[in-house]
């Protein structure tokens, strides 16, 4: 995938773009799902659901994915670093779809090989 495709970058723009519009920003907060559609020119399934917290001054916010019980193991047995490495890389979103997809193994997301 293309590093302008990734979750984090794309995030970045919307970011980006709520940074130089107000009304845009305000958009974003409000209708969150109409305002990616339209900034992205991209027609969003019926049911996907997008949250946008804007945080106050002196607040970080952290995103965890929810993540089902099928594939918790899959998280809970990758190599220390490994899956660090997959999330800086790839984004955690990324990496979470990746785990839904293929409960089982990994090595795809974290760069491994068979062989």
């Amino acid at each position: 995938m293309a590093d302008d495709q990734t979750g984090p970058y794309l995030e970045a723009r919307l970011v980006a773009q709520a940074l130089r519009d107000p009304s845009f920003r305000e958009r974003l907060i409000s209708d969150p799902k109409d305002a990616v559609a339209e900034f992205f020119s991209i027609e969003l399934p019926e049911n996907t659901r997008i949250r946008v917290i804007e945080s106050e001054d002196g607040e970080t916010v952290i995103v965890l994915p929810r993540i089902p019980d099928e594939v918790a193991a899959s998280f809970r047995a990758a190599p220390a670093g490994q899956l660090e490495a997959g999330i800086m890389e790839k984004g955690s979103m990324a990496v979470y779809a990746h785990m839904l997809g293929n409960c089982t193994n990994t090595g795809t997301l974290l760069g491994e090989t068979d062989g």
